[in-house]
């Protein structure tokens, strides 16, 4: 038989195993584990972030130095604009321009207040009255109105001839409002030029400019009196449409500045200037039809100028005049009916050097002093060059037969 005594008396003597653990104490060392675990992980997440935010900043910072390097502009998008030292020789240069820099709301104003604060107290408006026999033979009163050009501090004032012919009497409105009665110094109906003048010291005489110098395309400004005084010192603004128009008005020729300027009747006499508030031309008509828009015209000033100067000293205008009325011979009639380029008589003005000469109606003039002649514009150049009283030279072709002939200039 096995003796089991000896072994329960080993059983029973056996030492207890030390350090042993409740199954509630090692489920509580199990739950400290697993949060220290995700404690952990939390914190490597943490450190994961700070370190990919700090990677980003580290790139933005050095993509930002490199498109500042090329481009200049980061740095005045997040920061105010800060001066650069201002050295003692730059110091003066610098308030200067300062001084000249345009702020605030003035950088979008037009140039056109600038020029008409500087140039309108210089224009006027013109009352005409005068008297005329209607159809029934009754003597009526015509009233009309234009506009007008201060050229002298003295009172001398220049506007068109249709502004003041026919009038008994004028009367000048200046831009306070005051009225001045007006005469008559001169007036000249082939340029529709006239000078009036006030009893009146210290006006604001305008500014003569250089219409030579206009190039299409330029500012101007067009100021006066459209359609009575009640709107007297309008302004409007346009460009240089054309230069050297030539426009048939009545019998004669103009060579006239052409704009898109609004010029209207009551305008007439007024004035066209330039970005310097210059006069470089006078109103005088536009074309009134459904079909056409923006087209006005002015006379040049440096045309104007020496008739002005004339009208002022003698009253009138002095010019040779040839006495005759014609027309440019078109291309097509050259063609058709086998005659010359030159200039139809259509009219001659009895007694004049014309009539004295032989000229008839239906001649063809061709030649002036052995010129050739195209056009009635290039014949009225060629006859202002002589004087009043000389001898011409003249060649016409009369029934396809050539014929010189000599005529004396008149005084037209």
């Amino acid at each position: 038989m096995i003796d089991t005594t000896q072994n329960n008396r080993n059983q029973e003597t056996k030492e207890p195993i030390k350090n042993e653990k409740s199954f509630h104490e090692e489920y509580q060392d199990f739950l400290c584990y697993k949060e220290n675990q995700i404690l952990k992980k939390k914190q490597g997440v943490k450190t994961t972030i700070a370190v990919f935010i700090v990677f980003l900043l580290i790139a933005s910072f050095i993509s930002g130095m490199v498109v500042e390097s090329r481009y200049g502009f980061t740095g005045r998008l997040l920061e105010p604009p800060v001066s650069p030292a201002v050295t003692e020789e730059s110091s003066f240069a610098l308030e200067q321009e300062e001084s000249v820099i345009p702020t605030g709301n003035s950088i979008s104003v037009s140039p056109a207040i600038l020029i008409a604060e500087e140039a309108l107290p210089s224009i006027v408006a013109i009352q005409s009255i005068g008297e005329y026999t209607d159809d029934f033979g009754s003597l009526q009163q015509a009233q009309g109105t234009g506009s007008g050009i201060i050229i002298s501090s003295d009172g001398y004032i220049i506007t068109n001839n249709h502004v003041v012919a026919g009038a008994d009497s004028l009367t000048v409105v200046l831009q306070d409002q005051t009225e001045w009665p007006a005469s008559i110094i001169g007036a000249d109906e082939l340029s529709d030029l006239a000078v009036i003048k006030i009893e009146k010291t210290n006006l604001a005489a305008a500014t003569f400019g250089d219409s030579s110098t206009l190039q299409v395309g330029e500012l101007v400004v067009a100021l006066g009196s459209p359609v009575g005084v009640s709107f007297a010192g309008s302004v409007t603004s346009g460009i240089i449409s054309g230069l050297n128009r030539e426009i048939y008005v009545g019998d004669k020729t103009m060579i006239l500045i052409q704009t898109d300027a609004a010029i209207n009747p009551g305008n007439s006499g007024g004035a066209l200037v330039n970005s310097q508030a210059q006069v470089i031309g006078i109103n005088v008509l536009k074309f009134a039809d459904q079909e056409v828009e923006g087209m006005s015209f002015s006379i040049p000033i440096n045309e104007a100028k020496p008739i002005i100067e004339e009208l002022i000293n003698t009253g009138k205008v002095t010019r040779p005049h040839l006495g005759i009325w014609g027309r440019d011979i078109l291309a097509e009639e050259v063609e058709s009916y086998d005659v010359p380029e030159g200039v139809l008589i259509e009219q001659v003005q009895p007694e004049s050097g014309a009539a004295a000469a032989g000229i008839t109606r239906g001649d063809i003039i061709t030649h002036f002093e052995n010129t050739r002649v195209t056009s009635m514009s290039y014949l009225i150049e060629l006859i202002q060059t002589k004087d009043v009283g000389a001898s011409v030279n003249l060649t016409l072709v009369r029934n396809g037969q050539e014929v010189s002939v000599e005529a004396v200039l008149g005084e037209r």
